[in-house]
């Protein structure tokens, strides 16, 4: 199989943590835990003019109210206090199952689509998920569309129809996406530990459910268990918007006709001490190793909450600096990474420990178990340090104060929340830490003990016998006390930490600049460099971030063996920037440097305060850095495992993976890639490296909270550190423009999926054809869902999206089905003929409130930093216009049904219609590859289609002007255990 993993030079990932502080905030220190608390909440709302209110109506619902002026959309989450951990254990997976019933109409509103119909026409999401102890609907949607979208929403819990006819419908979804779950680690390792409780606790028998276990459901048990559970008293419900609150509180009516239904929930079982202490190996398809530690306790009460002792400790077991765990355990070739953190649930609270190993460490993993274990021994006899508790502490305050990425995850994280506290104490309990207290701290550390430890080592060298009743995979099952090491561990010699120090990148100067036009404008000019400088305080947070986009010149050109290197070079850097900088990302800065076989992007976003110093210090890094052979080999090892492993994802991203490799000429496939891994010297990274300092053309973005002096002298700086000659003379970015009247790729995977793609290229990159295209797949994207999931059942995964690429949009149709290839390729062909005329039979109001809610969506821009620095990155990158929304906006208003038809009639079924078709053939049960009749061009290698079954085209002779790009979803799914596939 090929896949691409490279990425086009125009791509930049930023890693960002959401951070921000007011003055005052440092002042806080002696204040007893209630005066701390009230002052921060009070300058948050100085500062952002937020609102909050909740109520606790007549039928005991509890709902909470937050008017915010940064929201630029509105969202709803409704939190039901059931999951896994209710289900009978007659029918496994019934909660998860209910989730799905209820998005299938009410008595209000019949029709089966009439809620996502609503939400998706007018630019909106909706999804939900069910965990062990809750299960949460969600939506965003523009304001004016709010309340309508949330009487639709709240009538899952008045009065849900529960139509027979769409149980077995809906239970062949369920049974898909367990399907698509079955070899995932995140399924299977909390299946484990749930197998790990004894057997009275109802968690034990916990599943997401498939057709095993629900396929003999009879509607009266699905009634009474929503009865029972779905009661007002049993719910919470937040709303975050920019509307004033007198206009959420009339949303409250609507909720308080949710009944009052069952008996009060009993409480939660105690896990903690349900959980067996045992040390769990899993023999998994997987090529990657991986070592968890889970010490399982009490659940947390008020004191825990105002002292977070465990997530104290978790935050430096997940730090990288030198003289932590981490980097001893790095620094002895055993790990690639360790990562640390606490999750709460009503029952209980774990503290883990998961690091991904080498073949070292793999073949030591009990040496690094017993470093943890002998770590966290060592700080049950010592005292919290104050250096640690003071920098966790304040940066908790900053993440309290401007952490806000987008109403819907503020609005989840407050509903869930709301099953643990007070709603008016819920983002204070959840971040703050108002009284951190040594002696606390000794007292809970006590409880890490072997008791409540359990250890999970997944690999595919373990011995095991052991089937579980529902994952591909073995496993055996060991008492602790077979390991004399985990009640008197011992460190691997030469272990020794350092004491924790008063972290230098926390900021000081936060003050804001006057800017009196926030537009973007070139402020240097120079052959081979530019300098864009685009002031922003919108969002009153003193963060910025520096871009620096640069491209090789002709002398490099791109080679299979270049796009090889590039990939482990980023690999390399990920792990080898974490050390020297982890006290940087800890205060909240993130950087990148990304490569591919064209050049590549340096991008750093943090506080303003100390950006140009974190900058430089990551230029003059990579500048000086001096590849190690040894660790080269590591890295290239756990590379070749991570695309091995890439084979047993999901069927649909397999199918994305290769749209991409067809498409992009400069990717590379995986069968070359691996075997090029594994050859590839230290000698030939340097001069790769090298290759960045000789020429080529840099272009720098300065965005946020800097003045015009700053941004000049910051990309001058990283140029002196880089010591670069810059050139015009680059290698041009190009696309592969697929065949007129279409070609195929078919190919085999091994799994239980099948997978279909459909991608039709429009060659028009003018702002009217993005227009149309994205109010196209607006529109259609509804229909298909419906039409191929819900009715014939073709697939778990069905998603209609737009694609933007810079000679303009692609429209995809994706499904990831277990039905065979010729039934998906004839009904999805047939539904494309026949979308014309559900174009032409849409009422007026459908199209108009369509058009009308993406032209408000792009006028309202962005509710946060994060966001719009996302969207302005993207632009800067790809050479694309800043006021691409607006520009959007402006083509949409003109546009009307009959051009969306002809649009779509040239495109898509026209004699000119560029097509591109992915056959991936599922071998579990001894398939071949699927060869379609009829269809021109079908090939088994991507090479032979990009050589000599497309055209190859200069991307960069695109027209600049012509470029407005959607900034929407592209066509993923999400969800623990939900509906994927909206």
């Amino acid at each position: 199989m090929s896949l691409s993993f490279v990425k086009p030079v125009f791509q930049v990932v930023v890693f960002l943590q959401f951070i921000g502080i007011s003055h005052q905030a440092f002042a806080l220190t002696n204040l007893s835990p209630e005066i701390y608390i009230e002052n921060l909440k009070q300058q948050k709302s100085q500062i952002f003019q937020t609102q909050q209110e909740s109520l606790i109506l007549p039928n005991g619902l509890r709902l909470l109210l937050v008017s915010d002026p940064r929201a630029k959309e509105s969202a709803c989450t409704v939190s039901v206090n059931t999951g896994f951990v209710d289900d009978p254990v007659a029918y496994r997976g019934l909660a998860h199952y209910l989730e799905h019933m209820l998005f299938l109409g009410s008595q209000k509103y019949p029709d089966k689509e009439e809620f996502l119909r609503f939400v998706n026409e007018r630019s909106g999401k909706s999804n939900a998920f069910t965990t062990d102890e809750d299960t949460n609907f969600f939506l965003t949607i523009g304001d004016q569309d709010f309340a309508a979208a949330v009487d639709r929403l709240a009538q899952f819990f008045i009065e849900p129809r529960f139509d027979e006819k769409y149980l077995e419908k809906e239970l062949s979804q369920i049974q898909s996406e367990y399907d698509t779950n079955v070899q995932d680690s995140d399924f299977f390792l909390p299946y484990m530990r749930h197998l790990n409780l004894k057997k009275e606790h109802p968690l034990h028998w916990s599943f997401q459910g498939n057709r095993e276990t629900l396929g003999h459901v009879p509607r009266e048990v699905m009634r009474d268990f929503f009865w029972r559970h779905y009661s007002a008293d049993n719910m919470n419900v937040a709303i975050v918007s920019s509307l004033p609150l007198r206009e959420l509180k009339k949303l409250s009516e609507v909720f308080s006709r949710v009944p009052r239904r069952g008996t009060q929930k009993g409480p939660i079982l105690p896990t903690a001490d349900a959980i067996t202490p045992t040390v769990v190996k899993i023999k998994s398809a997987l090529q990657t190793h991986h070592l968890f530690l889970y010490f399982t306790l009490p659940p947390a009460g008020k004191s825990d909450w105002q002292t977070k002792n465990y997530e104290i400790l978790a935050s430096r077991l997940d730090e990288d600096a030198p003289g932590t765990l981490s980097s001893f355990l790095k620094e002895q070739g055993l790990i690639y990474d360790i990562g640390s953190g606490v999750q709460n649930w009503r029952g209980w609270r774990d503290l883990y420990v998961s690091s991904t190993l080498t073949e070292s460490g793999v073949a030591q993993w009990e040496q690094i178990a017993s470093t943890v274990l002998a770590y966290i021994a060592d700080l049950q006899k010592t005292r919290l340090s104050e250096a640690l508790a003071a920098n966790e502490k304040r940066r908790r305050e900053l993440s309290y104060l401007y952490d806000f990425v987008s109403p819907v995850r503020s609005a989840v994280s407050l509903a869930r929340g709301m099953g643990f506290f007070d709603p008016q104490e819920v983002e204070t309990n959840q971040t703050l830490i108002p009284a951190p207290s040594a002696d606390d701290f000794h007292r809970q550390v006590q409880l890490l003990n072997p008791q409540h430890t359990s250890i999970y080592l997944i690999s595919p060298t373990v011995t095991a016998q052991e089937k579980p009743e529902f994952y591909q995979f073995s496993y055996s099952v060991d008492p602790i006390d077979k390991y004399p090491w985990i009640a008197n561990p011992r460190p691997i010699s030469g272990f020794k930490t350092s004491e924790p120090t008063t972290n230098p990148y926390l900021p000081r100067n936060l003050g804001l600049i006057s800017v009196q036009n926030e537009k973007p404008h070139e402020i240097v000019n120079l052959p081979g460099v530019s300098v864009t400088h685009y002031p922003s305080i919108e969002f009153k947070q003193p963060l910025a971030s520096l871009i620096l986009d640069f491209r090789f010149s002709k002398d490099f050109p791109p080679s299979s063996r270049s796009a090889a290197i590039s990939l482990l070079l980023n690999q390399y850097l990920d792990l080898a920037l974490k050390k020297p900088f982890s006290e940087a990302h800890v205060a909240g800065y993130g950087w990148s440097l990304l490569f591919s076989s064209l050049g590549g992007a340096l991008s750093v976003t943090g506080y303003s305060d100390h950006l140009e110093s974190v900058s430089l210090a990551v230029a003059g890094f990579f500048r000086n850095l001096r590849i190690d052979e040894a660790e080269l080999r590591r890295q290239a090892t756990l590379l070749q495992k991570l695309l091995a492993q890439k084979e047993f994802e999901e069927s649909f991203k397999q199918a994305l993976w290769l749209r991409t490799s067809a498409v992009d000429p400069h990717s590379v496939e995986v069968e070359k890639i691996q075997g090029e891994l594994s050859q590839i010297t230290a000698k030939e990274v340097e001069e790769f490296k090298s290759a960045v300092f000789r020429s080529g053309r840099f272009r720098f973005l300065a965005f946020g909270n800097l003045d015009e002096s700053q941004s000049r002298k910051l990309s001058q700086e990283v140029m002196k550190v880089l010591e670069s000659r810059p050139s015009e003379d680059v290698v041009p970015l190009k696309i592969t423009e697929y065949p007129v009247r279409g070609s195929a790729f078919s190919t085999t995977r091994p799994g239980e999926n099948h997978a279909w793609l459909a991608e039709f290229q429009v060659p028009d990159s003018s702002v009217k054809s993005f227009a149309k295209a994205h109010l196209l797949g607006a529109l259609l994207n509804m229909k298909f869902f419906e039409d191929m999931r819900t009715e014939q059942e073709l697939g778990y995964v069905t998603q209609l999206g737009v694609q933007d690429l810079r000679t303009g949009p692609s429209l995809l149709f994706l499904i990831q089905t277990a039905k065979p290839l010729l039934e998906i390729n004839k009904s999805c062909n047939s539904w494309i003929a026949e979308a014309p005329r559900v174009l032409n039979s849409m009422p007026a109001e459908t199209f108009e409130s369509a058009r009308t809610a993406r032209i408000s969506q792009l006028r309202k821009g962005h509710s946060s930093f994060v966001q719009k620095f996302l969207s302005v990155a993207i632009n800067f990158s790809n050479e694309w216009s800043f006021d691409r929304e607006e520009q959007e906006a402006f083509e949409l208003e003109k546009l009307t049904l009959p051009d969306l038809v002809s649009y779509y009639t040239d495109y898509v079924l026209g004699p000119q219609r560029r097509q591109f078709t992915i056959f991936l053939t599922s071998t579990s049960n001894g398939s071949t590859a699927f060869i379609p009749q009829g269809v021109e061009n079908v090939v088994t290698d991507l090479s032979v289609f990009r050589r000599e079954n497309s055209k190859i085209i200069d991307a960069s002779q695109v027209a600049e002007k012509n470029l407005v790009p959607h900034t929407g979803e592209g066509v993923a799914g999400e969800g623990v255990a939900g509906r994927k596939g909206q």
